[in-house]
């Protein structure tokens, strides 16, 4: 994870276009502009948004799951957001403005806090309190029960049609005896496992990066919890942004220009697909 602090070369970079700036001003006799912009206050400011630019960085990725970063960046900047001790007027200011607006267009939903207990690093959802932590356990279990009543894979198996002979009559046998049905009182045996306490209790050993590699680690766990892979399948594929879908759209935007307006839709599939793969690599 990044620093939410800048480099002493980054600080270097501000002080010197604020000179340059002001050197410029000067020599037009215009250096009134700069009235009430003061060097601190600027590097106070880059300082405090460095760790926005972080999270933003991290939830507009593309190449690897996002969502499970959602609530982890959410509680992260609420934290930066805090008063600190020493803090200029200004900044107390600019601290609570941006947690009131964290709390207003970066609101964690139950799939993003799902989607972090599915993040086996922080499966104990530690940043929550602890009525919310079983409100996403409860919710993980609801969705795995839907899920196996979806999947035909737990169904139990269809009956096959009786044929003449087993019914009776066609051969002059007399009709087998029909089995009565009590499944209504089976056991569910597929239920008897519970795979969320399973994996809340499992120690993972995570050798390496588990954000990148998160897919991978869900593709390993078909036979220990295949239920909860399903879920990790259908929940890890959501962007935490559109930022990569708006990419695409203005990848798309200049390449069907006036004068190319009437390219195969194949053709322009292939070339987006080309410009991906060779900014993925490039990368």
């Amino acid at each position: 994870m990044k620093t939410n602090h800048l480099s002493p070369h980054s600080f270097i970079t501000v002080q010197k276009q604020y000179q340059d700036i002001r050197e410029l001003l000067r020599s037009k006799d215009q250096e009134h502009r700069l009235d009430g912009i003061h060097q601190d206050q600027l590097e106070h400011l880059i300082d405090f948004l460095t760790l926005f630019m972080s999270a933003i960085s991290e939830l507009e990725g593309e190449h690897h799951p996002t969502v499970q970063m959602v609530l982890l960046w959410f509680f992260k900047l609420k934290k930066h957001c805090e008063p600190k001790y020493g803090d200029p007027p200004y900044m107390k200011t600019l601290r609570s403005r941006a947690s009131s607006l964290l709390d207003e267009k970066m609101h964690p939903t139950a799939a993003h806090k799902i989607a972090t207990f599915l993040h086996p690093k922080f499966k104990s959802l530690k940043m929550l309190a602890d009525e919310d932590r079983r409100e996403v356990i409860k919710q993980v279990r609801e969705l795995l029960l839907d899920d196996g009543e979806e999947n035909p894979a737990t169904e139990p198996p269809v009956t096959e049609p009786q044929s003449a002979t087993e019914q009776g009559g066609a051969d002059g046998t007399s009709p087998k005896k029909k089995r009565i049905d009590f499944t209504e009182w089976e056991e569910d045996t597929s239920l008897l496992v519970d795979e969320v306490e399973d994996y809340s209790s499992t120690n993972f050993r995570l050798d390496r990066s588990a954000e990148e590699h998160l897919l991978s680690f869900w593709r390993q766990q078909g036979q220990s919890f295949p239920r909860l892979q399903h879920l990790a399948k259908r929940l890890l594929c959501i962007p935490a942004t559109i930022a990569a879908s708006e990419r695409s759209f203005s990848a798309a935007g200049r390449i069907l220009e006036a004068r190319r307006s009437r390219l195969n839709p194949g053709t322009v599939d292939a070339i987006l697909f080309l410009h991906s793969a060779n900014k993925k690599k490039s990368k």
